[in-house]
């Protein structure tokens, strides 16, 4: 794919509402997952609101991460059991938002590798557009030896180049890779609800309707019952949720979406570390074994 004339928000918005998938994880019915939003919608109303600008204080930039798979089906129950303990973020009366995600590699899809051979101090590039303000940012996560997670992000155009200044600058003085060895590889979209607790210590982002398109070989991917919990935290910030998931038999399984939708995605690549990740999602979205 040419990066200089990609179209990055049209192509993340043409994969939303169009899709087609080549791989639907068996049980997964997408109008179940619909007929549970009412459900949903009553549940995050129970929760008081906080705007974008209340917001700002909590960017965590440094911070650790925790991450759950759940059924999306539980997530009504969740959210009333959290509702005195959170905000909702809520931007122009919508606490839904949708995004989109172009994830870059190179073309032998180096960081892919480096992650599925379980290195630290890796780094992870990629392009996370917010559908409904049109507003799109180029940005690195980097994985330390520490298992802290460190992101940087610049301001972009969606028809910006890779190749050229401001990004191009970020690129090499962030990671010290040529921008010109990156590729578009795989583009996701999700639904998420980001949460965050009453001393703004803590974040919560909970995605769900997740899909992929692998741009290098056109290949689909959707998990309309899988939801992935993210807990952003200061490493010694109490946590409220961590005892609800616990109560419900909730237990933390590290993922990266990127390396999901390689992984189901792509031919002939190394995934050996996720056929386990990708075995606990199909059974633990099949079934709503965690409702109490």
């Amino acid at each position: 794919m040419n990066m200089e004339s990609l179209d990055l928000l049209s192509s993340i918005k043409d994969l939303r509402g169009s899709f087609s998938a080549d791989t639907k994880i068996p049980g997964d019915n997408e109008s179940d997952y619909l007929q549970g939003l009412p459900e949903l919608r009553t549940a995050i109303s129970l929760l008081t609101n906080i705007s974008l600008s209340g917001m700002a204080s909590v960017k965590l930039m440094n911070r650790t991460d925790v991450k759950y798979i759940l059924n999306a089906n539980i997530l009504p129950t969740l959210i009333r059991k959290v509702a005195k303990d959170y905000f909702i973020q809520e931007i122009d009366g919508n606490c839904v938002a949708e995004y989109g995600t172009t994830y870059l590699d190179t073309i032998d899809l180096r960081f892919f590798r480096t992650h599925m051979n379980g290195k630290l101090n890796r780094f992870k590039w990629r392009i996370r557009s917010y559908i409904e303000s049109n507003l799109s940012f180029l940005e690195i996560k980097i994985k330390s030896k520490t298992d802290r997670t460190q992101k940087s992000r610049i301001v972009i155009n969606p028809t910006d180049s890779l190749k050229k200044d401001p990004a191009a600058s970020f690129i090499r003085d962030a990671s010290a890779i040529d921008p010109n060895l990156l590729v578009v590889v795989l583009q996701n979209n999700f639904c998420r609800l980001t949460l965050v607790n009453r001393d703004k210590s803590e974040r919560l982002t909970i995605d769900f309707n997740i899909s992929f398109k692998n741009c290098l070989n056109g290949r689909t991917a959707c998990f309309p019952n899988l939801c992935i919990l993210e807990i952003k935290r200061e490493r010694f910030s109490e946590s409220h949720i961590c005892k609800y998931l616990n109560e419900m038999r909730i237990k933390k399984a590290g993922i990266s979406k990127y390396c999901l939708g390689v992984a189901m995605t792509a031919e002939n690549v190394k995934s050996n570390l996720y056929k386990q990740k990708i075995r606990y999602i199909k059974k633990h979205t099949l079934h709503n074994e965690y409702i109490n």
